[in-house]
């Protein structure tokens, strides 16, 4: 029987076989960047590697793929800090400029909103990705001591 007959294995192989060809070019990335003495850079692509590796690791064992919500990337709680800054600021010189009224204040205060939302679910996925590596409470994360129940 042909050995590719089971179903994904083809989709498996072909990502195998592009995780093989992005770890390969990761680990010469890696290589020039550390002897071009470039530290920071050689530290972003040995992270890159890292990722790498596992996501091969994980699929050649057959475990699902690992996947990362946006919020819950390092970066992600500065770009929408970001974003929410400047809102707040242009719609504050947007008011101070043409008075609490009109059409441009109405779009500037919803995306004032949606930054704040964006804000607000990084900060969360930063504070979960904070948590992972936690020990949980004794209790079971409750206020009460198990022999007052």
């Amino acid at each position: 029987m042909w050995p590719y007959r089971h179903a994904g294995a083809g989709r498996r192989e072909f990502g195998r076989v592009v995780l093989a060809s992005l770890t390969a070019s990761a680990r010469a990335e890696l290589d020039t960047h550390r002897a071009l003495g470039r530290r920071l850079r050689a530290r972003r692509a040995e992270r890159r590697l890292a990722e790498l590796e596992e996501a091969l690791e994980r699929l050649e064992s057959g475990a699902p793929p690992q996947t990362h919500a946006w919020y819950a990337r390092p970066g992600a709680a500065a770009v929408t800090g970001t974003a929410f800054l400047v809102s707040v600021v242009v719609l504050a010189a947007v008011v101070g400029m043409r008075g609490p009224d009109g059409v441009v204040v109405g779009v500037l205060d919803v995306a004032m909103l949606l930054a704040t939302a964006l804000w607000f679910s990084a900060a969360v996925g930063a504070h979960t990705r904070a948590r992972r590596g936690a020990p949980s409470p004794p209790n079971g994360g409750s206020s009460f001591e198990e022999s007052s129940r």
